[in-house]
């Protein structure tokens, strides 16, 4: 299967599009596991089934997620409160605050 290809039944691409569509703030890849879990609750009040493959990739999305967030944080801990604006304040991680939202 090609990956840039649509999969599941239709009934699960036309939840899924709306549910994009619904949602156009979520644009960035911290938002991607929680746009996904939308579109998994839509399906499963209609009964219709969700392809392993959309699955699979909420795992791989939620996983990226979490390497990204410990990252980040790494990065914050090693920069000096010097470089703070405020001295003795700690950093804000603009990255850091969006991935835990």
């Amino acid at each position: 299967m090609d990956d840039n290809q649509p999969f599941g039944s239709l009934a699960f691409q036309a939840i899924w599009t709306d549910t994009v569509q619904q949602h156009p703030n979520c644009t960035n890849h911290y938002d991607l596991p929680e746009l996904m879990e939308l579109g998994i609750q839509a399906c499963q009040r209609k009964g219709i089934k969700i392809p392993p493959p959309f699955l699979r990739s909420k795992r791989m999305a939620e996983d990226h997620r979490l390497i990204l967030i410990r990252l980040t944080s790494s990065e914050a801990e090693s920069q000096t409160t010097e470089s703070a604006p405020l001295a003795g304040q700690p950093l804000s991680n603009r990255k850091y605050q969006m991935a835990l939202l």
